[in-house]
């Protein structure tokens, strides 16, 4: 009688766990569980977000020399030739070096490189109609910039000015590319004659220069008609209905 009743205490209670578990710690646990893999989604977003937080600080501390380097980029190849003070400025190396005589000959600034095409056409030959195909290279200027101004410099001196003069040259904040030296030396007095070719850089091409970016006016009239000027002074006069007149004029 005893052994019946205990086996049945002990079933009432594994029923009463059963239902427990199944009531109650179950859905608490997967509650825990979801808990759980949102707090560390949190707190992976949190450490992405202290890293991005982190790299936007430094980004920050690091902007004062971030600008004064893109002010030196701009002293150095200019948007404008600016050869009028680049002149002045060679000329006080020249005068601190000690250099007896400097001339300069800047050319016009170049914005333009030759680029390489392949075109293919088709010939027919022959009564059966033979088709051959043939390839042609053409080429074609194409803008690139920054433009490249040469420079010569023609200069007189002794040994050590014409240096002085060239460190002087290098020193300049403006960007100047030094790419050949030719030296004759008078014996009788030690005096050098030296040219100097050399290149600098600006970031636009004026208007008026090879290679400088074309620019059209376009005037629509009152009957609807269109003139169009583009550089080199060719007008295109558009009419109503898609009739089409060119003409050349004179350059501005």
């Amino acid at each position: 009688m005893n052994r019946k009743v205990v086996l049945i205490a002990v079933a009432a209670a594994i029923i009463v766990l059963a239902g427990w578990y199944a009531l109650l710690w179950s859905p608490s646990k997967s509650d825990l569980d979801k808990a759980k893999e949102r707090t560390e989604a949190a707190e992976s977003q949190e450490q992405q977000l202290q890293a991005q937080i982190n790299r936007l600080r430094d980004v920050q501390r690091s902007e004062p020399l971030r600008r004064a380097q893109l002010e030196t980029l701009r002293t150095a190849i200019p948007d404008a030739p600016n050869l009028g003070q680049f002149i002045l400025d060679v000329n006080d190396a020249a005068t601190r070096a000690g250099i007896r005589f400097l001339s300069i000959a800047p050319t016009e600034p170049r914005g333009t490189t030759t680029a390489t095409t392949a075109a293919t056409t088709t010939t027919t030959t022959g009564s059966g109609g033979t088709t051959t195909p043939t390839t042609a290279a053409t080429t074609a200027p194409t803008a690139s910039l920054p433009a490249e101004i040469g420079l010569t410099f023609q200069i007189t001196g002794g040994y050590y000015q014409v240096l002085d003069f060239l460190n002087r040259i290098d020193r300049l904040p403006r960007l100047v590319v030094t790419d050949s030296i030719n030296v004759s030396a008078d014996q009788a007095t030690g005096t050098l004659t030296v040219g100097v070719s050399a290149r600098m850089f600006v970031r636009s091409i004026p208007a008026g220069f090879a290679g400088a970016p074309a620019t059209t006016t376009s005037t629509t009239a009152a009957g609807g008609a269109t003139t169009t000027t583009a550089p080199g002074g060719v007008t295109t006069t558009t009419a109503p209905g898609g009739t089409t007149t060119t003409s050349a004029g004179a350059r501005p």
